[in-house]
């Protein structure tokens, strides 16, 4: 898979207290390659390798924080699936793990609030023909944050839960609902 893609900066990043009026439109490429096979009907795997380039990244940085444009970045990654379906019961259980290495090219440094290490689990149950249950979990590993001009901390790693009900009235109606951080965590992302 190929992409190419293109932002223009938002008006906040433009013109709020962290606003920066120079800011020129990012442009990114991104490519990956997957492999997937099913060991069995029911199980599931895949991996695949990623990369992620920007020119003109928008971050907010520095002291007092600023929305500036990072000249080059560079992410490479790859992540692991696999899911098994119990037929018996009519549920699914995938597990994901992840591993990214985000890199700004002019400084040779980390990109900040970016998780190296990342792991996400989904199960899936249909209750009835037409009701179904979901539920995720999805966590990130600690991040690298620039604490001052120079110095760099750490932000802790934390792990989301989302939750989903879906109802099949018909062919032409689905109800769905869906509950984002159903224990309110507490985070920073990038």
């Amino acid at each position: 898979e190929y992409s190419t893609g293109f932002k223009q900066p938002s008006l906040f990043q433009l013109f709020s207290s962290y606003g920066n009026t120079n800011l020129k439109p990012e442009h990114s490429t991104s490519s990956s390659i997957t492999v997937e096979k099913n060991l069995t009907p029911d199980f599931f795997t895949s991996i695949t390798a990623f990369e992620n380039q920007f020119e003109n990244l928008i971050l907010i940085k520095g002291s007092p924080q600023k929305y500036e444009n990072v000249t080059k970045t560079k992410t490479i990654g790859i992540e692991a699936l696999a899911s098994y379906r119990f037929n018996e019961q009519n549920a699914q259980l995938s597990l994901a793990l992840g591993y990214q290495e985000p890199k700004d090219l002019s400084d040779g440094n980390w990109l900040v609030r970016r998780p190296l290490r990342t792991v996400s689990l989904k199960a899936r149950k249909e209750f009835i023909e037409k009701l179904t249950w979901g539920l995720e979990l999805i966590h990130n590993g600690d991040r690298r944050d620039k604490t001052g001009s120079t110095s760099y901390g750490t932000l802790n790693s934390y792990t989301l839960v989302h939750t989903t009900v879906e109802f099949k009235q018909n062919q032409m109606f689905t109800y769905f609902i869906r509950g984002q951080n159903i224990f309110n965590q507490r985070y920073e992302s990038s």
